[in-house]
C-alpha cells in the first residue's frame, strides 16, 4: 500500500511540476487577445461536442458494465466517468483515470472480479 501512495505522490509531483513549467512560460496576452477574437458559434460547437461525447463514453461504459451482469445507474457512471476524464486530463499517465473509474465504481458496490 505504500509504494501505491509514494507511486500517486510521484505521479502528483510529476504533474505539478509541468503545469508550473507551463504556467511560467505562459504568456497571458496573448491568451486574451486570443479569447477576444473567437467565434462564439466554435466555442459553443466544441462545447457542444464534448458534451456529446461525454454522454456517449458514458452510455457505453454503462452498457459494458450491465453486460457483465454488474448494475451502476447512469447518473452515478456518469459522475464516475467524468471523476476518470479529469484524473486522465491532469495525470501524465494514460491510466490514471482508468484506475479512478475502478476504485469509484468499487466504492459504489462494483466486484472487482
Amino acid at each position: 500500500m505504500k509504494k501505491n501512495w509514494l507511486y500517486f505522490l510521484l505521479k502528483l509531483t510529476v504533474s505539478c511540476a509541468l503545469i508550473i513549467y507551463i504556467m511560467s512560460n505562459f504568456q497571458l496576452e496573448q491568451l486574451f487577445h486570443r479569447l477576444e477574437n473567437i467565434e462564439l458559434w466554435h466555442l459553443l460547437s466544441a462545447t457542444m461536442i464534448f458534451v456529446l461525447l461525454m454522454f456517449n463514453n458514458t452510455l457505453r461504459w454503462y452498457i459494458v458494465i450491465n453486460a457483465i451482469g454488474s448494475a451502476l445507474p447512469y447518473k452515478i457512471s456518469f459522475k464516475i466517468f467524468y471523476i476518470g476524464l479529469f484524473f486522465n486530463q491532469t495525470l501524465p499517465s494514460s491510466v490514471g483515470g482508468d484506475a479512478v473509474r475502478i476504485y469509484l465504481a468499487n466504492k459504489e458496490g462494483l466486484s472487482l472480479t
